[in-house]
Protein backbone atom coordinates (compact mmCIF):
# COMPACT_ATOMS: atom_id res chain seq x y z
CA UNK A 1 0.00 0.00 0.00
CA UNK A 2 1.14 3.36 -0.79
CA UNK A 3 -0.02 4.87 2.27
CA UNK A 4 1.35 8.79 0.69
CA UNK A 5 -0.93 8.37 -2.61
CA UNK A 6 -3.96 7.07 -0.93
CA UNK A 7 -4.19 9.92 2.12
CA UNK A 8 -4.00 12.24 -0.56
CA UNK A 9 -6.51 11.14 -2.89
CA UNK A 10 -8.46 10.47 -0.34
CA UNK A 11 -8.21 14.08 1.36
CA UNK A 12 -8.62 15.61 -1.96
CA UNK A 13 -11.72 13.27 -2.40
CA UNK A 14 -12.95 14.88 1.10
CA UNK A 15 -12.40 18.31 -0.24
CA UNK A 16 -13.99 18.04 -3.60
CA UNK A 17 -16.90 16.40 -1.05
CA UNK A 18 -17.54 18.94 0.90
CA UNK A 19 -17.46 21.54 -1.46
CA UNK A 20 -19.70 20.07 -3.89
CA UNK A 21 -22.06 19.22 -1.16
CA UNK A 22 -21.63 22.84 -0.12
CA UNK A 23 -22.01 24.93 -3.00
CA UNK A 24 -24.89 22.19 -4.37
CA UNK A 25 -26.81 24.33 -1.90
CA UNK A 26 -25.01 27.67 -2.35
CA UNK A 27 -23.49 27.91 0.66
CA UNK A 28 -20.37 29.73 0.64
CA UNK A 29 -17.06 27.03 1.28
CA UNK A 30 -15.35 29.66 2.15
CA UNK A 31 -17.11 30.34 5.94
CA UNK A 32 -15.97 27.19 6.19
CA UNK A 33 -12.61 27.05 5.52
CA UNK A 34 -11.48 25.33 8.77
CA UNK A 35 -14.30 22.79 9.24
CA UNK A 36 -13.34 21.47 6.17
CA UNK A 37 -9.48 21.32 6.81
CA UNK A 38 -10.24 19.63 9.83
CA UNK A 39 -12.79 17.18 8.34
CA UNK A 40 -10.40 16.57 5.30
CA UNK A 41 -7.57 15.37 7.40
CA UNK A 42 -9.67 13.44 9.60
CA UNK A 43 -11.61 11.41 7.54
CA UNK A 44 -8.68 10.67 5.18
CA UNK A 45 -6.78 9.65 7.78
CA UNK A 46 -9.55 7.35 8.62
CA UNK A 47 -9.90 6.38 5.28
CA UNK A 48 -5.85 5.39 5.11
CA UNK A 49 -5.93 3.73 8.39
CA UNK A 50 -9.01 1.34 6.82
CA UNK A 51 -7.36 0.62 3.62
CA UNK A 52 -4.33 -0.39 5.70
CA UNK A 53 -6.21 -2.77 7.77
CA UNK A 54 -7.39 -3.98 4.64
CA UNK A 55 -10.99 -3.30 6.13
CA UNK A 56 -12.44 -1.87 2.71
CA UNK A 57 -15.79 -2.73 3.85
CA UNK A 58 -16.23 0.00 6.13
CA UNK A 59 -14.65 2.77 3.83
CA UNK A 60 -18.20 3.62 2.27
CA UNK A 61 -19.61 3.90 5.76
CA UNK A 62 -17.67 5.12 8.72
CA UNK A 63 -15.54 8.30 7.26
CA UNK A 64 -18.85 9.61 6.31
CA UNK A 65 -20.90 9.22 9.58
CA UNK A 66 -17.91 10.63 11.07
CA UNK A 67 -17.84 13.41 8.80
CA UNK A 68 -21.11 14.54 9.59
CA UNK A 69 -20.87 14.06 13.13
CA UNK A 70 -17.86 16.20 13.14
CA UNK A 71 -19.04 18.76 10.89
CA UNK A 72 -22.43 19.06 12.94
CA UNK A 73 -20.28 19.52 16.11
CA UNK A 74 -18.11 22.08 13.96
CA UNK A 75 -20.10 24.51 12.28
CA UNK A 76 -23.00 24.09 14.60
CA UNK A 77 -25.32 23.29 11.14
CA UNK A 78 -28.21 21.20 12.19
CA UNK A 79 -27.24 17.32 11.71
CA UNK A 80 -30.23 16.57 9.31
CA UNK A 81 -28.77 19.46 6.88
CA UNK A 82 -24.55 18.46 7.09
CA UNK A 83 -26.39 14.70 6.39
CA UNK A 84 -27.79 16.06 3.06
CA UNK A 85 -24.61 18.08 2.23
CA UNK A 86 -22.18 15.57 3.05
CA UNK A 87 -24.19 12.56 1.50
CA UNK A 88 -24.70 14.63 -2.18
CA UNK A 89 -21.03 15.15 -2.21
CA UNK A 90 -20.12 11.63 -1.03
CA UNK A 91 -22.58 10.17 -4.09
CA UNK A 92 -21.04 12.12 -6.39
CA UNK A 93 -17.86 11.40 -5.56
CA UNK A 94 -19.00 7.47 -5.30
CA UNK A 95 -20.42 7.94 -8.83
CA UNK A 96 -17.08 8.89 -10.15
CA UNK A 97 -15.11 6.76 -9.02
CA UNK A 98 -16.88 3.63 -10.22
CA UNK A 99 -17.59 5.33 -13.57
CA UNK A 100 -13.39 6.36 -14.18
CA UNK A 101 -12.49 3.01 -13.38
CA UNK A 102 -15.21 1.29 -15.19
CA UNK A 103 -14.19 3.25 -18.02
CA UNK A 104 -10.65 2.68 -17.64
CA UNK A 105 -11.03 -1.25 -17.76
CA UNK A 106 -12.79 -1.24 -20.57
CA UNK A 107 -15.92 -2.02 -18.93
CA UNK A 108 -14.64 -4.80 -17.30
CA UNK A 109 -17.17 -5.05 -14.00
CA UNK A 110 -14.76 -7.96 -12.57
CA UNK A 111 -11.59 -6.24 -12.92
CA UNK A 112 -13.69 -2.65 -12.26
CA UNK A 113 -14.65 -4.56 -8.72
CA UNK A 114 -11.06 -5.65 -8.16
CA UNK A 115 -9.40 -2.30 -8.27
CA UNK A 116 -12.14 -0.56 -6.53
CA UNK A 117 -12.04 -3.62 -3.74
CA UNK A 118 -8.32 -2.53 -3.83
CA UNK A 119 -6.05 0.78 -1.98
CA UNK A 120 -6.30 3.95 -3.89
CA UNK A 121 -4.25 3.51 -7.57
CA UNK A 122 -3.05 6.47 -9.57
CA UNK A 123 -5.80 6.41 -11.41
CA UNK A 124 -8.06 7.32 -8.82
CA UNK A 125 -6.73 11.08 -9.27
CA UNK A 126 -8.64 11.23 -12.47
CA UNK A 127 -12.23 10.85 -10.21
CA UNK A 128 -10.91 13.32 -7.68
CA UNK A 129 -9.70 15.90 -10.51
CA UNK A 130 -12.93 15.45 -12.06
CA UNK A 131 -15.16 15.88 -9.00
CA UNK A 132 -12.79 19.08 -7.79
CA UNK A 133 -13.69 20.41 -11.35
CA UNK A 134 -17.58 19.69 -11.23
CA UNK A 135 -17.51 21.50 -7.37
CA UNK A 136 -15.61 24.65 -8.87
CA UNK A 137 -17.62 24.91 -11.90
CA UNK A 138 -20.90 24.90 -9.51
CA UNK A 139 -19.32 27.37 -7.19
CA UNK A 140 -18.33 29.76 -10.09
CA UNK A 141 -21.78 30.15 -11.76
CA UNK A 142 -23.45 29.64 -9.17
CA UNK A 143 -25.79 26.80 -9.93
CA UNK A 144 -27.94 25.28 -6.86
CA UNK A 145 -30.54 25.37 -4.50
CA UNK A 146 -31.27 27.56 -1.85
CA UNK A 147 -33.80 25.27 -0.32
CA UNK A 148 -31.26 24.22 2.67
CA UNK A 149 -31.65 27.72 5.04
CA UNK A 150 -29.81 27.35 8.48
CA UNK A 151 -31.27 30.87 9.69
CA UNK A 152 -34.38 29.28 9.70
CA UNK A 153 -35.90 25.88 11.62
CA UNK A 154 -35.52 22.69 9.37
CA UNK A 155 -38.19 22.75 7.06
CA UNK A 156 -37.63 19.42 5.06
CA UNK A 157 -39.76 17.41 3.44
CA UNK A 158 -40.44 13.61 3.69
CA UNK A 159 -38.77 12.64 0.32
CA UNK A 160 -35.48 14.84 1.39
CA UNK A 161 -35.11 13.00 4.09
CA UNK A 162 -36.09 9.26 2.56
CA UNK A 163 -33.92 9.84 -0.43
CA UNK A 164 -31.21 10.96 1.96
CA UNK A 165 -31.24 8.06 4.07
CA UNK A 166 -31.55 6.00 1.22
CA UNK A 167 -28.03 7.37 -0.37
CA UNK A 168 -26.63 6.49 3.20
CA UNK A 169 -27.45 2.98 3.12
CA UNK A 170 -27.26 2.34 -0.62
CA UNK A 171 -23.56 4.71 -0.60
CA UNK A 172 -22.49 1.92 2.34
CA UNK A 173 -23.98 -1.62 1.04
CA UNK A 174 -21.99 -0.62 -2.28
CA UNK A 175 -18.83 -1.33 -0.10
CA UNK A 176 -19.81 -3.78 0.98
CA UNK A 177 -20.48 -5.47 -2.29
CA UNK A 178 -17.06 -4.16 -3.61
CA UNK A 179 -15.62 -6.00 -0.76
CA UNK A 180 -17.15 -9.26 -1.35
CA UNK A 181 -16.43 -8.53 -4.96
CA UNK A 182 -19.92 -9.26 -6.42
CA UNK A 183 -21.45 -7.69 -9.22
CA UNK A 184 -24.55 -6.73 -7.72
CA UNK A 185 -22.85 -3.25 -7.65
CA UNK A 186 -24.13 -2.50 -11.13
CA UNK A 187 -27.35 -2.48 -9.41
CA UNK A 188 -27.03 -0.68 -7.00
CA UNK A 189 -24.93 2.01 -8.44
CA UNK A 190 -28.06 2.82 -10.88
CA UNK A 191 -29.94 2.80 -8.18
CA UNK A 192 -28.05 5.59 -6.48
CA UNK A 193 -27.84 7.20 -9.93
CA UNK A 194 -31.59 7.58 -10.18
CA UNK A 195 -32.01 8.50 -6.69
CA UNK A 196 -29.94 11.27 -7.08
CA UNK A 197 -31.25 12.37 -10.17
CA UNK A 198 -34.68 12.21 -8.26
CA UNK A 199 -33.76 13.98 -5.40
CA UNK A 200 -32.28 16.87 -7.65
CA UNK A 201 -35.46 17.06 -9.75
CA UNK A 202 -37.33 17.15 -6.93
CA UNK A 203 -35.49 20.15 -5.85
CA UNK A 204 -35.43 22.07 -8.68
CA UNK A 205 -39.48 21.85 -8.61
CA UNK A 206 -39.52 22.85 -5.46
CA UNK A 207 -36.97 25.73 -6.20
CA UNK A 208 -39.55 26.83 -8.76
CA UNK A 209 -42.09 27.01 -6.93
Amino acid sequence: MNVANSYLISFFAWLAILINGLVVFRFKPFNYWKEILIICIFCSSVSSIIQYLNMIILITFLPPVLAILFFTLLTGIRWIYTMIIIMVGVTVSGLLEFGTTYLFHRFDISVTLVMLANDYSMESWYFVGIHLVIALCLYQKRLGFTSLEISRSPRLSDKSLIFTLIFLVANSIAGFFIAFNQSGILYLVLFVFIGFIVFVISNYIRELD
